[in-house]
């Protein structure tokens, strides 16, 4: 069975809940945090950031 997965906007309704989402521990040295990153996105045009939703919710801090 195929999984739905969509790419959003970042936007006002959840950004609180994006800023909260975190990888495993093992890929952190791999990738900006999420709050660095829309910060980033904030201040430079040239960036725009995403989301991605598994089946029917985004992916929460410490889900699998």
């Amino acid at each position: 069975m195929e999984e739905l997965i969509e790419i959003k906007a970042v936007t006002q309704e959840n950004i609180r809940d994006c800023a909260k989402l975190e990888v495993a521990e093992d890929q952190k040295q791999f990738v900006a945090r999420n709050l660095a990153t829309i910060a980033w996105a904030y201040v430079d045009p040239t960036v725009y950031p995403l989301r991605y939703l598994r089946g029917r919710y985004s992916r929460r801090a410490g889900s699998r």
